[in-house]
Parts: C-alpha cells; structure tokens; sequence
C-alpha cells in the first residue's frame, strides 16, 4: 500500500476544504478522503503606508494559530535590524488569533522604513510578513511654547504649505517641504514685562469703576427706600355726629341735590344713606392704602 503525501505552503489566508481521491483501477476502486485545513502563519501586519514627523501611529501584527500548532515567539524587525525589547510591544489573543501592536510614538526620519512581524511555531515552522513606513510629504503642526496658531488651523499642513504663528511681538512664517519644515522654532517669548504692567492697570481701573457704580446703585436704592416709607399725611375725615351733621355733609359733598330729600325727616332715608356713605369711606379708605 502506498502513501501519498503533499503539503501545503504558506500563505494561506482563508480555511480550505481539501478532498483526496484515489482511484485503484485494478481493483475498480475509488477512494475519496475529505479534510479542513486550517492555516497558521502571520496573516497580515496593518498599519499606515504614509505618517507625518512628530505624530504617533501602530502597526499591528495578526498571527494565527491553526488547529494544533501555538505560537512561541513574535518578534520585530526593521530594515533587517531587530528591535528592543523596551519598544512598548503590546500581545493579546482573540479566538485562535494572537494580536501584536507595535507602538511608535512622535515619529522621526530614522523611524520610517521596511517593518517585518516573524512568528515562529511549536514545529519549527517561521512566518512572516512586512508593511513600509514611509515619510508623509505633509508636515505636523508643531507645538511650540507661547505660540498663537490661527483659530482655523488643523493639525497638519500639507506639503508646500505655510504656517503663520505670532511668537511674541512678531508674525514667524514656517514652510512645510517634503514632511519637514524649512525652520524649527522651539519656543517664544512669553509676555514681556511692560505689558503685564499695562494689564495690571488696566485690571484696577475697571474694579474702581465697578466699586464706584455700585455705591452709587445702594445710596439711590436707599433714597427711594425712606421715601416709600414716609407716606404724606393724610387729612382726617369728619365723621357725622348726628343725622343733622350727616345731612349738612351730604348737601356740602354734593350727594343731595333734591330738595324734597333735603328736608325729610324719615329716618330710615337718613340711615340708609349714613350707611352707604359709611361704605363709601371704607371703600376710599381701602383704596388709598
């Protein structure tokens, strides 16, 4: 009996159904065997094809398992050269895939170049794959000290582009060539002396404007105060004494007109009317309080 073998070389992205037929024609028998593979090996490494000076960025390396087979080590490469071990590698594991996340923060010339992710295998087995970094034409936006940016200006210039920041009591106009700027400015002068006098000044005027203005503001509110509780004295109202007085107030304050009225001497007609004229000064009284 013959065996018959073959093998399958990375890479294989995606799991293959693979069926084997044998076909023995001298006894008239065909044999089929039907297997999964599933691969293992680094499937892929992501991560920006292009970045500016001084940003940050990750590349992420995606190595798979496969069915029996388990990682052993992942390392880093760049340009051929094996990186430290101090870069800040970040390693995780979802499903039968293992994730490691190479880091490079604030980006410089010599960081650009050909970055390979090796895994290596329980087998022996080694696999791997690359991703170039390569310096964007664009410029980052720096961050100087006591610079004033305009308040429209994004975080990165494209290439042949200006930036204009006041440093100080001066306008400093930068260039941005091919990813780098034509000029470094590292820091500007903070504020000068004779204007945080001119501030301070400032400052106090105002605060004795405001104290003035809210004296004054207490002392009307106070005048209008004592006026409000002093009313003007009021004339006192004789009251009627008797139905003789009440009908000579009535004739003087113009309420009887009728001379027939005038003269009766029907006492219910003269307490009806002291009674609404009672009512009348209640209702006087009530208003003018």
């Amino acid at each position: 009996q013959n065996s018959l073998t073959s093998a399958l070389m990375w890479p294989v992205t995606r799991d293959m159904e693979v069926t084997a037929t044998v076909h023995q024609y001298d006894l008239g028998v065909v044999t089929t065997a039907t297997k999964t593979i599933i691969p293992y090996g680094v499937e892929l490494v992501s991560g920006p094809t292009t970045a500016q000076v001084g940003g940050s960025y990750n590349m992420t390396c995606v190595v798979r398992s496969g069915d029996d087979e388990s990682v052993t080590t992942v390392t880093w490469t760049k340009d051929g050269g094996e990186l430290a071990d101090n870069i800040g590698l970040v390693q995780y594991n979802i499903g039968d895939r293992m994730y490691s996340v190479l880091p490079v923060i604030n980006m410089v010339s010599e960081d650009y170049g050909l970055y390979v992710c090796s895994a290596q295998f329980e087998d022996g087995v080694t696999s791997a794959a690359s991703h170039n970094l390569v310096q964007s034409q664009d410029c980052r936006v720096p961050e100087i000290d006591n610079a004033v940016y305009p308040e429209d200006q994004g975080a990165v210039v494209e290439h042949m582009g200006s930036l204009v920041i006041g440093c100080g009591e001066e306008t400093v106009v930068i260039h941005c060539q091919y990813g780098s700027w034509n000029k470094h400015v590292f820091s500007c002068p903070g504020v000068s002396g004779t204007v945080l006098v001119q501030l301070i000044s400032g400052l106090v005027v105002v605060m004795v404007a405001l104290i003035a203005l809210g004296t004054a503001y207490i002392c009307y509110n106070k005048n209008r105060t004592a006026r409000s509780i002093s009313p003007e004295p009021r004339p006192e109202q004789e009251r009627p004494d008797s139905v003789q007085n009440y009908k000579r107030q009535l004739r003087l304050q113009g309420f009887i007109s009728n001379p027939v009225l005038q003269s009766t001497t029907n006492d219910d007609v003269v307490e009806s009317l002291q009674s609404d004229l009672f009512d009348m000064e209640r209702e006087m009284t009530t208003i003018s309080n």
